[in-house]
């Protein structure tokens, strides 16, 4: 086929397909019906669009005391969690410097808290078994 019979097809194509968009966007579509909801889809809407109301729960806590932090955070894991063995991969001096009573909405939220400053993880295992270690660092080279 020679190059300029190509150009003028594609240029013939382009204008038929022109042409086609026109006459289909030109053409009227019916109205849509309304949109009859029965009333108890209104109610469940407005529900759920409702904001919620003021949920009361209870908070758990957890009081710490001046000490090492490792007697008290297996005490932890051993009451909610039912942590039988530790593998510590850490610093045992970790120390807790004050008395206080930690409060959160569940025990996952309150251990989080407890253990993020100090960077470490913890690992459960199905076999009762926690392995708690340091966060990896980000960024660095380990």
């Amino acid at each position: 086929m020679h190059p300029n019979r190509l150009a003028i097809s594609a240029t013939a194509a382009i204008i038929f397909l022109s042409v086609i968009s026109v006459s289909v966007s030109a053409t009227e579509l019916p109205p849509c019906p309304p949109l009859n909801l029965p009333v108890e889809a209104t109610l469940f809407a407005q529900r759920v669009s409702a904001p919620p109301e003021q949920t009361h729960y209870e908070l758990v806590t957890f009081n710490l005391t001046p000490g090492l932090l490792k007697p008290q955070l297996e005490s932890l894991l051993k009451e909610h969690w039912q942590i039988q063995n530790f593998i510590w991969r850490t610093a045992h001096g970790h120390y807790w410097p004050t008395h206080y009573r930690m409060q959160a909405a569940s025990w996952d939220e309150l251990l989080e808290m407890l253990i993020t400053p100090y960077q470490l993880r913890i690992a459960l295992h199905a076999n009762h078994t926690a392995v708690i270690d340091y966060l990896p660092e980000q960024g660095g080279v380990q």
